[in-house]
């Protein structure tokens, strides 16, 4: 039985998951792909998968039924109806190729995640960093509400095995929305949240005026209500672009970028979507070769927005009737409608001030914000702002927050997922109770326990931004040093923000950076973590940078820095994160020296 229908727009397939189906998942280990693995598993449908090399998340999958293997099973691929894969499989791949030789189609990441997301009312959290953090913490105050979301994060959460949950009764599915290749474009949600726009990903977009446009599209296509965050110039000018275009009578009709072309001739946002379907598929035309990776996901994401949205998918949730969504905006500007103040910040710990805007008044006094559930089920039926003590502030009531996670970064990601969580109908008082309770995801500002004095903090920054406010944060914790030792993520980004990265760390009392850690991408000439470490030394002279070529040797040279007193925080989204273990195999810190 097959689960492939007549496609509604372009001469494409429709993804149907509600019938059980034999899956096959190409790239089955990575972050995404595990955490669709998972969910699709649960819904029943019989998942198979493979991946380039064992890790962990392919011990979990085992231990959840799912068989996988680690090189290439054509016979696995032979028996599947659907063969899925990740943007980062290579064009090369057996099973792919194995997949349009038998006229298996073969499904991008982002159309299965489209796929899932058309079953529930989707939350979708996008932005260059934060978003994490935010999807969990959305997904936790949902908890708390009596909703039991089903929820898809590309980290992992306290409670779960890694990221991912599927609630077969559940109304809400909360997603992590990845802009990285351009594929958030095609999720269809009722509501968004953007955390921030910065300079990143150039290689898939090609520029900075492309990646705006994405998170535009993204924004614009809401069916309800689009929460952004206003701290970065980027998101300031999309609120800008989102006003315009409610003014001009929805989505697409306001100022905007021009359409540019990515790297690999992928098709930005504002491009024209390729003709042909979205998959690697014989009826496609393309073959392996003509259409992989990155550039393929992309046109896959831009055939997708043909498709009817979730608004008109699911029954009793309606588009908004004009003007395209409805437009929140929360941050420490003094704009935002709901506004971060005073924000303490301690070494395990946050408490700050929100003043919820017009959140924060009952259904009636500014009109209903909220997204009533279906059949009044759970949060939907709540007066916003019901139960919360108003204290008097000039510019209206104002909510104390307490989280057990440090940073202003982290106070900013709290009040997006209050905005969003009262935007669909949610009391600010249980959001508030919630993230009194809320643990951190894996990686983010991370404990991994101390030796000898020295305290170990992992984190998962790697763009010049998310790094200068995790070490503003470690400073907060009053540390004697803080040792901030730094992967670079991506040859592409290292080549574009290397002294930008470099003038980050320039905060820290002493520096270490190691080489690029590649991920998918092959190295560059030239390009390597030097650029990182001389930028930080331009940045502060006298600043103590060292550069360890070798990632073997990081843990030696990181031990014979370190004192008592000292943190030692390491930096990066690749595998810096074992390097607290590293060091505590090798002994004390500082004894070889």
């Amino acid at each position: 039985m097959s689960v492939l229908a007549a496609g509604a727009s372009g001469g494409g397939r429709h993804l149907d998951l509600r019938r059980p189906a034999r899956v096959h998942l190409v790239g089955i280990g990575g972050a995404g792909m595990s955490g669709i693995a998972t969910i699709l598993a649960t819904m029943g449908h019989t998942v198979t998968g493979s991946d380039r090399r064992g890790s962990p998340a392919l011990d979990r999958l085992a231990d959840q039924g799912v068989t996988v293997g680690v090189g290439h099973d054509l016979d696995l691929v032979a028996s599947a109806e659907v063969v899925g894969a990740s943007s980062a499989v290579p064009p090369s791949d057996p099973e792919l190729v194995e997949a349009v030789r038998l006229g298996i189609g073969v499904r991008w990441r982002v159309e299965l995640l489209a796929a899932i997301c058309e079953l529930r009312r989707t939350v979708a959290v996008a932005g260059t960093k934060g978003k994490s953090t935010t999807t969990a913490m959305i997904a936790h105050i949902l908890e708390a509400a009596g909703e039991r979301p089903s929820l898809l994060v590309g980290a992992d959460l306290p409670g779960l095995v890694g990221g991912a949950r599927w609630v077969p009764d559940s109304d809400w599915f909360v997603v992590e929305a990845d802009e990285s290749d351009g594929t958030f474009l095609a999720l269809p949600a009722e509501a968004v949240v953007v955390t921030n726009v910065e300079d990143d990903h150039l290689d898939c977009y090609g520029s900075a005026a492309a990646l705006r446009e994405a998170f535009f599209d993204f924004a614009s296509r809401a069916a309800r209500v689009a929460v952004v965050g206003v701290d970065s110039p980027g998101s300031r000018s999309l609120v800008s672009a989102l006003t315009a275009s409610s003014a001009g009578g929805g989505p697409g009709s306001g100022t905007r970028p021009a359409a540019t072309r990515g790297a690999g001739g992928a098709a930005s946002a504002g491009g024209a979507a390729s003709a042909g379907g979205g998959g690697l598929t014989p009826a496609g035309g393309g073959s392996p070769e003509e259409a992989t990776g990155v550039p393929a996901a992309f046109r896959a994401a831009r055939e997708l927005l043909g498709l009817r949205s979730v608004a008109s998918r699911r029954p009793g949730v309606a588009r908004r009737a004009s003007g395209g969504p409805r437009v929140v905006t929360f941050g420490t500007a003094e704009d935002a409608e709901v506004r971060v103040l005073d924000v303490r910040s301690e070494r395990a710990s946050a408490r700050f001030s929100v003043l919820p805007g017009p959140l924060g008044a009952p259904d009636g006094e500014t009109g209903s914000v909220g997204l009533p559930a279906p059949g009044g089920r759970g949060g939907g039926s709540r007066a916003l702002g019901a139960g919360v003590p108003p204290v008097a502030r000039a510019g209206g009531p104002v909510l104390e927050v307490e989280l057990s996670v440090p940073g202003l970064h982290n106070a900013r990601n709290a009040s997006g997922a209050l905005a969003l969580a009262a935007s669909i109908g949610i009391g600010l008082e249980v959001g508030v109770g919630a993230l009194a309770t809320y643990r951190p995801v894996g990686r983010r500002f991370e404990w991994r326990g101390e030796q000898d004095g020295v305290g170990f903090v992992d984190d998962y920054a790697h763009v010049p931004s998310a790094v200068e406010a995790t070490l503003a944060t470690a400073r907060a914790g009053g540390w004697r040093r803080i040792v901030a030792v730094f992967q670079p993520h991506l040859y592409s980004r290292t080549e574009a923000l290397g002294g930008a990265l470099g003038e980050a760390l320039s905060s820290a009392d002493l520096v270490v950076v190691t080489d690029v850690y590649g991920a998918r991408e092959d190295p560059r000439p030239g390009v390597d973590g030097r650029i990182v470490a001389a930028a930080a030394r331009r940045a502060r002279p006298d600043l103590d940078v060292r550069y360890v070529a070798e990632r073997s040797a990081l843990a030696s040279v990181v031990r014979d820095l370190l004192r008592p007193g000292d943190l030692c925080l390491s930096l990066g989204a690749g595998d810096i994160t074992a390097l607290a273990g590293e060091i505590a195999r090798l002994g004390a810190p500082g004894e070889g020296r």
